[in-house]
Formats: C-alpha cells, structure tokens, sequence
C-alpha cells in the first residue's frame, strides 16, 4: 500500500492510496515533518478532513497505519493479483444441451475490459456482478 499526503487549508491530509507518492508511511511521516516546519500547519488529520487528528512526532508509525483506512482492492486473496471485474450469466452449451437438454446451465464469467470469451464457472441460474483473478482463476460473485 502507497499513501499520499495533500494540503486544504492549513491542515495535512495522510490517506492510504494503492497509487500514493509515497512507498513507506516513514517517508511520508518525514515529508510531514518537513511541511510542518517549513509552512503553518494547524493539524494533520488521517483518512479525510474529519478524520482525527494526530500527533506525527509523538505517535508510532504502527499507531498511525492503525488509523489509516485502506482502501477496499479488488486483489485476489489467494495470490494477491489484481483480479478482472464483469458479470455471471447462465447459459446453454450446444454439448450440453445434447448431452443433457436445456435443464443443463452453466453459470459462465465475461470479463468487462476485453473480448476474451466467456468462462464456465458453475451451474446456476442468476445474474451477478462478479470478479475473476485472471492469474489464479479464482472468482469471487459478491
């Protein structure tokens, strides 16, 4: 996780951000630090312009991390890739429909950021939003 620090007003905003400047939150504490000594600087505040306010010289870096909110990723559990968003839907193979007849569905994952053709996942008979680790094959229907 990345994190990123803005100004408004006279406050300093620390926000966890996967695309932050800043790779480590001691960079960004010592970025803080330097702000703070160089430009009037009433409070630094976590999260957004309500979060709570805290002391950078006198907290620990873990009690800081411990305030940040992170955001929600859509990263695969099992091996931490970015999964690929698109839908479920239900449909009738010609093989299966052969094989079996149309009581015979396959729940099927359509990715919505290319063309690729759709996967069977389950049988099942709902549409639902889903996300699919194109790495590890895992799908997660929410």
């Amino acid at each position: 996780m990345n994190y990123s620090l803005e100004f408004v007003e006279t406050e300093i905003i620390i926000t966890a951000d996967k695309f932050g400047r800043f790779a480590s939150i001691e960079k960004l504490i010592d970025d803080v630090k330097h702000l703070s000594s160089t430009y009037r600087v009433d409070a630094v505040r976590v999260n957004d312009v309500t979060g709570e306010i805290v002391d950078v010289d006198k907290m620990e870096l873990e009690e800081i991390q411990s305030k940040l909110t992170f955001p929600k990723s859509k990263e695969c559990p099992t091996c931490n890739s970015e999964m690929t968003e698109g839908i479920c839907y239900t449909t009738t193979s010609l093989k299966s429909f052969f094989w079996f007849g149309l009581s015979a569905q396959d729940l099927v994952f359509k990715s919505k950021e290319d063309d690729t053709e759709a996967e069977t996942v389950i049988e099942n008979n709902k549409v639902k939003s889903s996300f699919k680790c194109q790495d590890c094959g895992l799908t997660l229907i929410p």
